[in-house]
C-alpha cells in the first residue's frame, strides 16, 4: 500500500512542478512582451524628440530669417535716406545739420546692426553699399560730412544696392530660390 501513496505524491509533485514552470514560462512570455512594449515606447519617445527637435530648428531659422529680414530692410532705407539727403543738401545747402547727422547716425547704426544679425555676404555687401555713398564714415575722414565735390555715381550706387538685395534673396526664402542665383 506504500506504493499508491508514493505514486500519488510524485503525481502531485509532478502536478506542482508543472504548475510551477507553466507559471514562470508565462511570466517570461510577459516579461518578453513587457521588454517589447517599453522598446517600442522608447522608440516612440526618441521620435517624437526628433519631431519637435526638427520643428524647433524650423522656427528657428525662421526667426532669424524674419530678423535678418527686418534688418537688411532698415539698412537700405537708411542708405536711401542718406544718399537722397546728401544729395538734397548738395543741391539747396538747405538742411539743417543735425537732421544730416540723426540721418547719417541712423545708416551707421543700421550697418552695424546688419554687421551683428547678417551673415558675412551680407555684412560685405552693406559695405559696398555705404562705400557706393559718398561721405560715409568707409571713405570719408570727415563723419559725414557733406562735399559738394563729390557726386554720387548712380550707377555705383544701384549696382551695390542691387547686390545687396542679392544676398537678401539669397538668405531669405526658407527654401533656395532660383531667380537669387542668377
Amino acid at each position: 500500500m506504500g506504493l499508491p501513496g508514493v505514486l500519488r505524491s510524485n503525481e502531485v509533485a509532478a502536478t506542482m512542478l508543472g504548475v510551477l514552470l507553466g507559471g514562470i514560462l508565462s511570466w517570461l512570455v510577459a516579461l518578453q512582451g513587457t521588454n517589447s512594449q517599453a522598446e517600442q515606447n522608447r522608440d516612440a519617445i526618441a521620435a517624437q524628440k526628433e519631431q519637435t527637435r526638427l520643428a524647433i530648428e524650423a522656427q528657428t531659422a525662421q526667426a532669424d530669417r524674419e530678423n535678418r529680414a527686418a534688418v537688411y530692410g532698415d539698412f537700405l532705407t537708411a542708405a536711401q535716406k542718406w544718399a537722397d539727403k546728401r544729395e538734397q543738401q548738395i543741391f539747396c545747402n538747405c538742411i539743417p545739420p543735425l537732421e544730416l547727422f540723426d540721418v547719417y547716425s541712423d545708416l551707421r547704426l543700421k550697418d552695424l546692426n546688419v554687421g551683428i544679425f547678417g551673415t558675412d555676404g551680407a555684412r560685405a555687401a552693406s559695405q559696398d553699399v555705404v562705400r557706393a555713398i559718398p561721405d560715409t564714415w568707409l571713405n570719408n575722414p570727415n563723419g559725414g560730412k557733406v562735399d559738394s565735390s563729390k557726386k554720387l555715381d548712380l550707377h555705383t550706387y544701384a549696382q551695390a544696392v542691387s547686390e545687396f538685395i542679392h544676398v537678401m534673396c539669397a538668405e531669405l526664402p526658407p527654401e533656395p530660390n532660383r531667380r537669387c542665383s542668377s
